[in-house]
């Protein structure tokens, strides 16, 4: 009695709760996020390593990955038939089913079925961000596309990666930037193109895409810019068009400042008439995109010194003064930023 009681306690010990799982097959899940860049004369991988397998089981093994290449946009696709599994008994209400497992092969994440791989590439241990060179994606088109296979320790996996479209559309170095400065008129970029000529010339600042110009241009004004602030420049080479459409990695990287040190244009054609009140003066109006106004200088006869006569610019190019006739008058012209421009060519009221 005493050995049956302590079996009983025994097994009771060793009792398991809930249902018997199977064991996980070891295989990592398929990559969900998979996204591929050119960049220049490579393609750049990027993706969230898997942390699960195929059966829902954190995945806790070392991951190496092939890469396949089909030259063709998206060739030989097909949707991936249903497949249903011959003799599948239900389980119990009460025992709660394992997760599903991801069939291998040739499937992807979204069901669909990739044809037999024409040109794989072995990337190893490779983390997001490798990159791969153009001539190993191989030929065949405009486009190519990219599939990532994620493996164990003895190369097995659970499928492909969703399929990344990518163009195969040669392109050049980037111009070389040689200058980007302030002006007054807004930055000026200079910069000389390589040779073989290029398609076209990209011009960013901070990221942003400003113009598309031909491949013969070797210079251009951005009058988009604001006042104190700081920007960043630089090129790219682009070939192709539409979804064809690539560009080569940046020029170096200018810095500009844009502060406001630059004064209007100098005023023009001051007539100086003077008439029984006083002189009336007018003169070609200045065009600048911060003009604030302008200021009036009279000088005496047998002076040195000029003397301002407005207290405040004046918004409108004419002005009267008081004085008697025999006097020299200049003007200049005033911006936002309170740069002055030289005085115009001197006239004297008659």
């Amino acid at each position: 009695m005493r050995f049956a009681a302590a079996a009983l306690v025994g097994l009771a010990g060793c009792a398991q709760v809930g249902p018997v799982l199977p064991p996980s097959a070891g295989l990592p899940r398929p990559v969900e996020d998979f996204a591929a860049r050119r960049s220049g004369a490579a393609v750049e991988l990027r993706w969230t390593p898997p942390h699960l397998t195929s059966d829902g089981v954190a995945w806790r093994g070392p991951l190496r990955y092939n890469l396949c290449s089909w030259p063709g946009l998206e060739r030989g696709r097909r949707p991936a038939p249903s497949v249903a599994l011959p003799g599948t008994v239900p389980a119990a209400p009460q025992i709660p089913s394992p997760p599903p497992r991801v069939r291998g092969g040739a499937e992807t994440p979204s069901g669909a079925i990739m044809p037999a791989c024409p040109r794989l590439l072995h990337l190893g241990a490779a983390a997001p961000g490798v990159t791969v060179p153009l001539p190993g994606l191989g030929g065949g088109g405009s486009f190519a596309t990219l599939a990532l296979y994620a493996l164990n320790a003895q190369g097995q996996g659970a499928g492909w990666s969703n399929a990344a479209v990518v163009a195969l559309t040669p392109v050049g170095p980037p111009p070389s930037l040689t200058a980007a400065r302030a002006t007054a008129d807004g930055v000026a970029l200079r910069w000389t193109p390589p040779a073989p000529p290029l398609d076209q010339i990209l011009i960013y600042r901070d990221g942003t895409l400003l113009a598309r110009l031909p491949s013969s241009t070797t210079a251009f004004l951005d009058r988009s810019i604001a006042w104190k602030q700081r920007y960043q420049y630089w090129l790219r080479s682009g070939a192709g068009a539409g979804a064809a459409a690539v560009e080569s990695p940046d020029s170096r990287h200018l810095p500009v400042s844009t502060a406001d040190v630059f004064p209007p244009p100098v005023p023009t054609g001051l007539q100086a008439v003077a008439g029984p009140a006083g002189v009336d003066l007018s003169w070609n109006a200045v065009v600048a995109h911060d003009l604030a106004g302008y200021n009036v200088y009279r000088q005496l006869p047998g002076a040195s010194a000029w003397e301002k006569r407005n207290p405040e610019p004046l918004p409108t190019p004419v002005f009267h003064d008081a004085a008697a006739p025999g006097a020299t008058y200049a003007v200049t012209a005033l911006d936002a930023a309170g740069n002055e421009s030289q005085r115009s060519a001197p006239a004297v009221a008659h």
